[in-house]
């Protein structure tokens, strides 16, 4: 997915590998299942050199690896502990919360490359608040798919407007997990000139623009598929992070074959851990008592990513 991304500027991600008995060990990827450590850095190290050498984004990236003793525990991806060493190889003073199968709006990333625009857009977010970035989806998931979210990526909000019109393109999640963009508000953003407020809704974990001062540490206690962003957005509402639109951004999903991971955290049970962690949680947000758990010491020392 890192290389389809269509962000012209700095890109920092983390990429996460388990091992079993000294062998990479893929639930998703039968190529690399098995394979040596060396094999499967190979491609990496060709993606990132493509990255710098192209004229494209500017790509800071982490190799995460994770010994295990069980077929198990190695396909239990620790999402949260991943985005937590993203976050810190980002050196920019605002981030794009995002995952890896999503690319922005190029229309967005050339109005930031804008000297007066970035600084204005830097000056907004120095106010405790983040700007939501509409996320969609292609109805199909096939190959074309891609290449279509790849093209209205690139061309801006005018054609993914159209192309929701004729059916190609919807709100993301809107047919299983509505709640999870919902109160971003599509319709009202389809006609939007301005950034407009919405309310936080539990359940809502919009991508997002913020400045990194505002963003605490993921909770790494989730692992797996299932609340870990949930969990993360709602530390940010309980912080008193406002939440505005953005008119004209947008991010598309790059569709992919569904991750073992999301069966396998539903039928191990991590899924009712994951949900019982998150109820705990909530509790301890309303208290005003809530520290997210982060496992390297690095990322101990402050809750915020922000460091002058």
């Amino acid at each position: 997915m890192l290389a389809r991304q269509a962000w012209p500027q700095a890109v920092a991600a983390a990429l996460y590998i388990p091992l079993l008995d000294g062998r990479v060990a893929s639930a998703d990827d039968p190529h690399l299942n098995g394979t040596t450590l060396d094999a499967a850095l190979a491609p990496v190290l060709q993606l990132h050199a493509a990255a710098e050498e192209g004229g494209g984004c500017l790509l800071d990236l982490e190799v995460v690896v994770e010994v295990h003793c069980d077929a198990h525990s190695a396909s239990l991806y620790p999402a949260n502990a991943v985005r937590n060493r993203a976050l810190r190889l980002a050196e920019t003073e605002a981030v794009i919360l995002l995952d890896a199968d999503f690319v922005p709006s190029a229309s967005m990333a050339a109005r930031m490359s804008d000297q007066g625009y970035s600084a204005a857009t830097l000056g907004l977010l120095q106010q405790r608040l983040a700007l939501v970035l509409p996320a969609f989806q292609t109805v199909g998931g096939g190959e074309e798919d891609a290449e279509l979210a790849l093209q209205v990526a690139r061309s801006g909000k005018a054609a993914l407007l159209e192309q929701c019109e004729v059916g190609e393109l919807e709100s993301f999640h809107s047919g299983h997990f509505s709640k999870g963009h919902r109160a971003t508000d599509f319709g009202r953003w389809a006609t939007a000139a301005n950034v407009y407020e919405v309310e936080f809704q539990t359940g809502f974990e919009p991508y997002i623009l913020v400045h990194r001062k505002h963003v605490p540490w993921y909770d790494e206690r989730c692992r797996g598929y299932f609340v870990n962003k949930l969990m993360h957005r709602a530390h940010m509402a309980s912080l008193g992070i406002r939440w505005f639109v953005h008119p004209g951004g947008f991010v598309l999903h790059l569709p992919h074959k569904p991750a073992a991971m999301k069966g396998i955290t539903r039928d191990s049970g991590l899924k009712d851990f994951n949900n019982r962690l998150f109820a705990r949680a909530n509790a301890q947000m309303r208290a005003g008592t809530y520290l997210p758990f982060v496992a390297d010491p690095q990322l101990c020392y402050t809750s915020s990513l922000w460091d002058s």
